[in-house]
């Protein structure tokens, strides 16, 4: 409990998360879950630098995996792959940049939060003439299938 409520007065996100979105099954009345507290910009730096290492590894790993899959080639694989990297290297960015991880996987909404939080990552995907356009919106029926597919898996995991 000690390491929760740890964590908690820190503002990871997990955390965080967890308490605010979670239900009480249990309350035995001996503990209290703490609120986010002020912390000294050396923890916030080590907390954002921890996150960030996570995620890129993270993301590393499927980069590699996207690669093997071109090589195959395995298309389809390969486009899910790249997807997921790109979802992981924004969030990592983000989460570092604000403490915050966003729930969307949605790569044009990552885009554009990790634009707020520095406005030079627009030119990741960059979408100021039509053909730049043209080529976002390309990937844009990849998205739709991820999302598909995505909340299938969701379903079948809540019936299970």
């Amino acid at each position: 409990m000690q390491e929760v409520n740890n964590k908690l007065r820190e503002g990871q996100y997990f955390f965080s998360d967890i308490k605010k979105e979670g239900v009480l099954l249990y309350d035995s009345g001996n503990y209290k879950l703490e609120r986010r507290r002020k912390i000294d910009p050396a923890r916030r730096l080590e907390i954002a630098v921890e996150d960030f290492e996570q995620w890129v590894e993270s993301a590393k790993i499927f980069y590699i995996q996207y690669q093997n899959a071109l090589k195959i080639p395995d298309l389809n694989n390969a486009a899910f792959q790249l997807h997921q990297a790109t979802e992981r290297f924004y969030t990592a960015y983000i989460l570092a940049a604000s403490g915050y991880k966003p729930k969307t996987r949605n790569i044009n909404k990552l885009g554009k939060i990790a634009a707020r939080c520095c406005p030079g990552y627009k030119k990741v995907f960059p979408r100021q003439t039509e053909e730049d356009e043209r080529l976002f919106k390309q990937r844009c029926p990849l998205q739709k299938r991820l999302q598909h597919h995505q909340r299938r898996a969701d379903l079948s995991s809540q019936t299970r």
